[in-house]
């Protein structure tokens, strides 16, 4: 799921290895009731009791009907978030949130020491195993000074991170150099040092949040762009469409977030401006039923297109899944769109969870099997970037055209800091089929074209569409590609 600046699914690594060794420094002291251990044999459909997170840095208590979240690395254990159960169907209990509208669901498998956490707005699974006790680091109060802040920084950064190599970022050095700046910062230099230390990862899916202090320190990371084009942009962008392209103008659906028009030759246009935020506040289920009754509408209608050409290059991203439902009305035969690990071990950055694939399973609701062209930029961040890679698989083959995408495929794990302070950072891989992901460069066009250009805007011009328009009236777009 990627939310952008937000996971209903925060989470980080926990070393398991090492932490009932460690001499901790820092650490959080849990309430009266965590010093009970678990007991050894339980019924299945209990949860009550410690569980450890398999690579995502989450301890967590269940109390009855009560669950808390510690974020845990080799220096801390800081409390994150709290639930409380609404539901049980057997071995699957759902719990909501209290700092988030959304529910997730907890089953227990098998022995009664494993079990899954899913949120409905992600791609897959955190894997749990039950523990005896909370580990060594679960003890003194961490304190909030700014050397005790930039320590837990760095560190769930060193344990998490996944992608130093590839940033050419050296993390120990980064410590170095900053570390003795901190001792005596006041809260903005202490945010400007954090800031400065994550800057160089021009990564979309890091950010400092530390508008509790000051409304005006917040950060979060982008790539450069070596061609802005602003809001100005975008709204001119969707005028030369309009203006220049369309033959049957645009109708929207899902709070302005998806579109519809038809182009010339019988071609229709999805335009999709994001994966989230269809209903307002509303959750995964809510999201889901907008979105199937604006493409039930959409295909109900694709008698006689000659093709479809589908524009990601504006859309600021949003839930995994809900491009996977889309990519289902499209889909004639199931495929894997892809497979997601995350970083299991604090000292060796290679290590990974077991991969969990999503596949796209064709609907049984109105869709288009012909020809298809995506529209991609460097614009096309997080969610839109996941529904691109779950195209790749589609028979006949989706023709890409336009940019790399940003390079910002995993979820946000939102991390709280000892003052109070919240950060975020990814800690997963969604990978193809050969293993391999398109994090930091991007996924690439099957046909690269200047996209989005300040020059091509001033001139009314779209060189991207038109030569989508040219693919599919030729009757290309639609042939299988190996």
């Amino acid at each position: 799921m990627r939310m952008h600046r937000v996971t209903f699914c925060s989470v980080v690594l926990l070393a398991a290895a090492n932490s009932q060794s460690y001499t901790p420094k820092y650490g959080f002291v849990p309430d009266s009731t965590t010093a009970v251990r678990v007991a050894e044999a339980q019924a299945p459909a209990k949860l009550s009791g410690l569980w450890r997170t398999e690579g995502y840095g989450y301890l967590i208590q269940v109390d009855g009907d009560s669950l808390k979240a510690f974020e845990v690395t080799d220096l801390s254990c800081i409390p994150s978030y709290r639930a409380h159960q609404i539901k049980q169907d057997g071995s699957h209990f759902v719990f909501q949130r209290e700092d988030y509208p959304e529910t997730f669901e907890f089953s227990v498998e098998g022995s009664a020491d494993q079990g899954r956490i899913h949120y409905d707005v992600t791609a897959s699974d955190m894997i749990v195993h039950r523990v005896d006790s909370f580990p060594a680091m679960c003890g003194p109060t961490a304190a909030d000074d700014p050397t005790t802040t930039f320590d837990v920084f760095w560190e769930t950064y060193r344990e998490h991170y996944p992608f130093f190599h590839l940033k050419h970022v050296d993390w120990q050095a980064t410590r170095d150099r900053f570390r003795p700046r901190v001792a005596h910062a006041s809260p903005r230099e202490l945010f400007d040092v954090l800031r400065l230390m994550i800057e160089p990862l021009h990564d979309h899916h890091t950010f400092i949040d530390a508008t509790k202090t000051d409304p005006s320190l917040s950060y979060g990371g982008e790539p450069p762009d070596p061609d802005p084009i602003g809001d100005a942009g975008r709204a001119r962008a969707l005028e030369i469409i309009k203006n220049r392209f369309l033959v049957v103008p645009l109708r929207s659906w899902c709070n302005d977030k998806v579109s519809f028009g038809m182009l010339r030759d019988s071609i229709g246009y999805l335009r999709l401006t994001s994966f989230w935020g269809y209903v307002p506040d509303g959750d995964y289920a809510a999201n889901r039923r907008a979105l199937d009754a604006a493409l039930d509408t959409i295909f109900a209608s694709s008698d006689g297109w000659r093709g479809l050409v589908i524009d990601v290059r504006l859309s600021r991203g949003g839930a995994d899944p809900l491009g996977l439902v889309i990519a289902s009305r499209l889909a004639t035969v199931p495929y894997t769109a892809y497979a997601k690990v995350a970083r299991r071990d604090p000292n060796h950055p290679a290590l990974m969870t077991a991969a969990q694939p999503s596949t796209v399973v064709p609907s049984t609701r109105p869709g288009w099997h012909g020809p298809v062209v995506e529209l991609t930029s460097r614009y096309c961040p997080s969610a839109c970037e996941s529904f691109t890679q779950a195209l790749m698989g589609r028979r006949p083959a989706v023709e890409r055209i336009g940019e790399n995408t940003l390079g910002a495929f995993s979820d946000v794990g939102e991390r709280h800091l000892p003052n109070g302070w919240t950060f975020g950072l990814p800690n997963e891989l969604f990978l193809n089929e050969r293993g391999t992901s398109f994090d930091h460069y991007g996924i690439p066009p099957t046909i690269p074209v200047p996209t989005l250009k300040t020059a091509d805007l001033a001139t009314g011009t779209d060189p991207g569409l038109d030569r989508a328009i040219a693919v599919l009236s030729a009757g290309r777009g639609g042939s299988p590609r190996k």
